[in-house]
């Protein structure tokens, strides 16, 4: 009962916000002319699987991993300043932090955290011809994380969940620049910088993480209705490890044609499609350099009467991996998001956001010295899958000129026979509310 108790007493406080705020709106509400900007904000989320287990396979002992749920109560405040300058340049940039409560956390965790980001854009055309655009995100996560002390904990005689202070930060630049050659010429340049890294030195040995990604693409428009062109694309990343021998960089390039067709040269129906070559080579020198034909993308993107916005793809790619031991996957992706615009005032957007995602990993893309280690303490390697559905609805409302909320569901299920992650699925339902000062 106490973690039903809280979610709804998280939801009344959140609601009994909304009414102070709402009262006071004409008291506190200012324009942004100076360009600053501050907010508040109040936030319950509950999930029913707190851990992401599979709660349908017997341990050792002949016990069940048990489901957690857990509700999160969230306070933010945003800081935030946005400048134009002759219609030439804008500037913005924003920090938040954040106190998260959990009703239920794990035993050996925190019941409570501060997290921390800051945002920063900037968008610039230092000519008629260019048009340039820079984003930069930093993100600290108080929270303790945690992971399965055995890799394979339901085949052993371990029955508990070992946890490590595993508190992080990421930072992501990114870059990009759109240069005209002539009218029906252009460049587009886009560059990303990623890093992640964990506070515990034992954590980070085998976890810190670096991306890199440049692509450049030169487009031709003969016509309003298309253009043609072709691309390039460099990804780097690696993965730390603690062991000397094992390797888990790759870098590949892909090259190859890409166009946007705008079927009624209004932008409200475009379809924007990609294929090339891609060739990858990884860090361990003994491994085999991987290449395939097939590095596809094609995604609709739907615009109609400013009220409903679409954006329907698919996508077929080999990456980095997303899960230890591999370094490399082969990714199949169907995705879709809808939203639509409400009410007289336009004050309420519904949405979805849907994602299929078929993962598949070969002992190819694993490192040999990682390979044979396994194999020593009796670990059977063999190809595998790690297949994923996601979908979220959600509603945002503007409750008045300086109060707006944010409801949503979300489920998430992983069907994976990769030995180092389970098979889970979660509901988690959320509210937050926030109120503008200036």
């Amino acid at each position: 009962m106490k973690k039903i108790n809280i979610f709804s007493v998280s939801v009344v406080i959140a609601c009994l916000f909304a009414t102070i705020m709402n009262s006071n709106a004409q008291e506190f509400g200012v324009a942004k002319e100076s360009g600053w900007g501050v907010s508040a904000s109040i936030g319950a989320q509950f999930t029913d699987n707190r851990d992401q287990v599979d709660d349908t396979v017997p341990l050792k002992d002949g016990t069940y991993l048990q489901k957690e749920d857990d509700t999160d109560l969230n306070i933010g405040l945003t800081i935030s300043y946005e400048r134009v300058i002759e219609n030439r340049y804008k500037l913005y940039f924003d920090y938040s932090p954040t106190y998260v409560y959990h009703d239920n956390p794990r035993d050996g965790t925190e019941e409570d955290a501060l997290d921390h980001s800051v945002n920063a854009r900037m968008e610039f055309s230092p000519g008629r011809r260019t048009y340039v655009k820079i984003t930069e995100r930093y993100w600290w996560s108080g929270n303790k994380n945690w992971y399965f002390a055995d890799e394979d904990i339901y085949d052993s005689s371990i029955t508990e969940v070992d946890d490590f202070n595993d508190k992080y930060y990421e930072n992501r630049l990114t870059a990009h620049l759109q240069y005209n050659f002539s009218q029906k010429n252009f460049m587009l340049l886009d560059g990303l910088w990623r890093i992640r890294r964990y506070d515990d030195s034992e954590v980070a040995e085998d976890n810190d993480e670096d991306e890199y990604n440049l692509r450049m693409a030169i487009m031709r428009s003969p016509t309003r209705y298309y253009s043609l062109g072709f691309f390039g694309e460099y990804t780097s990343f690696d993965r730390e490890s603690s062991v000397e021998e094992f390797d888990f960089g790759v870098d590949y390039v892909s090259l190859g044609i890409q166009t946007t067709i705008d079927f009624f040269a209004d932008e409200s129906w475009v379809l924007n499609a990609s294929s090339g070559y891609n060739i990858m080579e990884y860090e361990d020198e003994t491994m085999e350099d991987n290449d395939m034909l097939g590095d596809s993308r094609i995604e609709l993107v739907v615009h109609q009467k400013e009220k409903l916005r679409g954006k329907f793809g698919f996508r077929y790619s080999k990456d980095y991996a997303s899960v230890y031991p591999y370094s490399s996957e082969k990714n199949t992706t169907l995705y879709g998001s809808v939203s639509r615009i409400l009410g007289r005032n336009n004050d309420y957007i519904v949405g979805a956001d849907l994602e299929y995602r078929m993962r598949d990993y070969e002992l190819d893309d694993l490192d040999p010295d990682v390979l044979a280690y396994r194999e020593s303490i009796g670990l059977v390697n063999t190809d595998a899958s790690r297949d994923s559905v996601y979908l979220r609805l959600y509603l945002n409302a503007r409750l008045s000129k300086s109060c707006r909320a944010t409801m949503f569901y979300s489920y998430e299920e992983v069907d994976t026979d990769v030995s180092t992650t389970k098979n889970y699925d979660e509901n988690v339902f959320g509210i937050k509310l926030t109120y503008d000062f200036l």
